[in-house]
This record gives C-alpha cells, structure tokens and sequence, in this order.
C-alpha cells in the first residue's frame, strides 16, 4: 500500500430536531447563540468576520444515484449529483470507518478540473469515518443511464466490471430529489489562540416545492481545513481538544438533538 494520505478536512456532524426549524433563520439564531455560549464559556472565541451578521444562504437539488440493488453503496460508494445555478456536481465518495481502506480507494476521474479530497467525518456520540472523494463540476448534466456512463467519469468503477456490468441500469435512488439550503454564517470558531478559523453550516432538506414546511432532516456541521501542500500544519492539540469538547457539549442539548446518529447520506439512501 502508497504513503497513507493525509487528512485534508475534519468535519463534525449533528442531525439536529427538525420541529426546532419550522422557521429556518429563527432557529438557526436560537441555536447559534447556544454555540456561542459553549465556545466562550470553554476558552474559546468567536471571530465576527468582515461581513455583516447576515446568514449566507446556498440553495441545489441533491440526490443520489445508483443501480437498481444500490450495488455501489453496498460496496462501500456513493454517487451524488447536486444541480446548484444551472451548473452540475457530480461526486463520488467512498466512506469507511477504516482509514486504510479509505486511503486505497481509486476515485480518480477524467476530468483535468476534478477535485480529490481525503476527509474524515466525526458523527456522534464520537465515531469517525473517513471518505475519499472526487468531483467533476459540469454546464450540464451528462447521460448517466447505465454503469458505463459513470465508470466513463470514474474509470476507477472499473473493477466492479464482473459484479456490475456495463449495461446495468443507474437510477435516481428512491426516485428522491431534495431541496437543499445551507445557511452558513460569517463568523468563526476558534478553540485556541490562532487557531484555524472553523466554519460551521446548517443544511436542511426538504420534498421539492415545500421549503416553507419543517425540514426533513436537519444537520448542524463545522470543520477545519488543511493545506494539501502543508499537511504538517493540521492544526495543534489544543485546537483538537477544543473542537472535540465543543462537540460533546453539543450533544448535551438533549431538545435540540434527535435520536438518530445518522447522516444525510444515509438518509437519502435508507428511505
């Protein structure tokens, strides 16, 4: 096996209460000022940014795609398509508790644009998962009907050429289609001293056409980044203690949470 591959993004996920988001910016105040209060109240600081306190709001249609018996996912893949803007993302990402086995994984594509990245996802009450990914962004939306058109992006789906043929049909999975908003705030977190300024993001989905209902499912996120050139630079202990305290304490606001330690993903794929 090559050089491990080092971490370029450590995100921390939270499905939070979606009855607490009937009205979105409303809820996202009331859960922000909690956010605030647990990172000063643990030696940590909020930077305003340079823009006004506005949420910065994205909107896109996301959804998954597979064959008919979702055999990519159950090797471990996942196809998915967001149309944001007239422009398409599509992005292939193999996830794994294993970090070795996430490593090995080729998702390579054909486009000279694409872009790879090698993150681990932190769900509760504290499990890592780690993802190879890569994601081709395109005007349109090319003919994905079948597994040959996909391995055409990612030859690297190639060697499931016995098990899922050329010819096998791709489907929109549980023909679902969600309406996705982020709001995502110009402040920053920052766990220690000069730290990494940690971004964080609520992301709702909702049934195409019903934006203004609750959301069907809800998550609150923040991450740091890493220079792919710089990879000694992930940041110090202190700041990993921080994000990690931070994070449990989350956890501790039992009427903001749901039972479920899920993620969108698996949301769409589990319907």
């Amino acid at each position: 096996m090559s050089q491990l591959s080092p971490i370029t993004s450590r995100e921390y996920k939270l499905i939070l209460n979606s009855s607490r988001f009937k009205q979105r910016e409303e809820g996202c105040n009331q859960f922000w000022d909690l956010v605030e209060f647990l990172i000063k109240s643990n030696q940590g600081d909020i930077d305003p940014g340079k823009s006004s306190d506005a949420w910065i709001t994205e909107e896109r249609k996301t959804w998954y795609l597979d064959t008919p018996s979702l055999s990519l996912s159950s090797e471990g893949f996942f196809l998915r398509v967001r149309e944001e803007e007239g422009k398409y993302k599509i992005a292939l990402k193999y996830r794994s508790g294993d970090r070795y086995l996430s490593a090995a994984q080729d998702v390579s594509s054909t486009s000279v644009k694409d872009k790879p990245k090698f993150e681990e996802d932190i769900i509760p009450p504290f499990s890592s998962k780690f993802s190879r990914s890569n994601s081709v962004e395109l005007p349109s939306l090319p003919e994905l009907s079948k597994m040959s058109h996909v391995v055409d992006i990612f030859p690297g789906l190639s060697k499931f050429k016995d098990s899922i043929p050329a010819l096998t049909p791709i489907k929109r999975v549980n023909d679902f289609m969600a309406h996705e908003i982020c709001l995502k705030t110009p402040k920053r977190i920052k766990f220690a001293g000069i730290s990494p300024k940690v971004k964080a993001c609520f992301s709702f989905w909702y049934l195409l056409g019903n934006a203004d209902e609750y959301p069907l499912i809800t998550e609150f996120s923040f991450d740091y980044d890493v220079p792919e050139d710089k990879p000694s630079e992930f940041p110090s202990i202190e700041v990993i203690q921080g994000a990690n305290r931070f994070f449990n304490n989350l956890q501790k606001i039992s009427d903001w949470l749901t039972s479920s330690n899920s993620t969108k993903t698996a949301f769409a794929i589990g319907l």
